[in-house]
């Protein structure tokens, strides 16, 4: 499945006109660009969020990239955005994301030759606090205006598992919890996070393509590269998931992908039998979203009330 989404993910940007790394570097060097930038649109809640990468032609690799959203009043507000984007990349204009306001400088000034980060990190605050039901400690962390639980959650209730049944698992990765488990799992003053709110964090941190490297935690990955960089202290962990139902059928009850995949449940359905749920996986540095069955095992975090 996750194979099966990578090749979506890229057939959406053939359609849009844009393509992989080293198809954007060929067309790059017959026009003599020393950079390409790339940018997609995709409907968000409120209008529409766009989201770029800046290809270095000579190395074939992304040098920077960047997020802006516009609510789209007019064809001016989705041109805002996307001169905001150009500002982020440092291509000319305002180094700051946000929502669009006035349109930036054009793309053709060149681009600083020593490429910097893409967006700027906002202010990540470390807290802790204490579930009243087992006396369990965890961390939390509060990005782009929310407060998140920096771990997993491990409290035992309705179907949730510890991975492979082992209870060492449990205190490595939290539990896994089917969807409806999950909705009422949180502790007091916690809640299971919405669609938008997981979509609220994923832009805070640089959006989809690279809030996966920013937000896994460095180490608990098999493969030592699969690790991230831990910017904000959200510490994504590999927890792996519970086959059930669904299109994740492996055999009712089998456990998936430990130390090299996290999967954690939103609040939004999909249909009468799915539910929306964002992953990390260790090749990658994305953070995508997709639907499971309900009854699917999946990790959990939680946002403060």
């Amino acid at each position: 499945e996750y194979v099966l989404g990578l090749i979506a993910k890229e057939q959406e940007y053939q359609r849009a006109g844009a393509v992989d790394d080293a198809q954007i570097s060929a067309l790059g060097k017959q026009w003599g660009a020393k950079y390409v930038v790339a940018i997609k649109a995709a409907k968000s809640i409120d209008g529409f969020y766009l989201e770029a990468k800046m290809v270095d032609v000579e190395k074939a690799y992304v040098a920077k990239m960047g997020a802006a959203t516009s609510r789209l009043a007019g064809d001016s507000d989705l041109k805002a955005a996307a001169g905001k984007i150009i500002g982020l990349l440092g291509i000319g204009g305002e180094p700051n994301a946000g929502a669009a306001s006035a349109p930036q400088t054009s793309a053709s000034q060149p681009p600083a030759s020593t490429p910097q980060a893409a967006v700027s990190q906002p202010s990540a605050v470390s807290s802790q606090f204490t579930d009243s039901r087992n006396r369990q400690k965890y961390s939390a962390v509060s990005i782009g205006g929310k407060t998140w639980t920096a771990e997993n959650l491990n409290y035992k209730t309705g179907k949730s598992w510890c991975y492979g049944n082992d209870e060492s698992n449990c205190k490595k990765y939290g539990r896994l919890y089917d969807w409806k488990t999950a909705k009422r799992a949180c502790p007091k003053g916690w809640h299971l996070p919405s669609q938008a709110e997981w979509d609220g964090l994923v832009e805070a941190v640089g959006g989809e393509e690279a809030a996966g490297k920013r937000l896994k935690s460095k180490t608990g990955w098999v493969d030592a590269s699969g690790g991230g960089t831990d910017d904000y202290g959200f510490s994504a962990l590999p927890g792996g998931y519970r086959g059930y139902g669904g299109h994740r059928y492996y055999g009712v009850g089998s456990f998936n992908d430990a130390g090299y995949g996290g999967l954690w449940w939103s609040a939004a359905e999909s249909g009468a039998h799915y539910a929306r749920y964002r992953n990390m996986y260790g090749n990658s540095g994305q953070a995508d979203e997709g639907s499971g069955g309900k009854g699917d095992g999946f990790s959990v975090r939680c946002v403060k009330d």
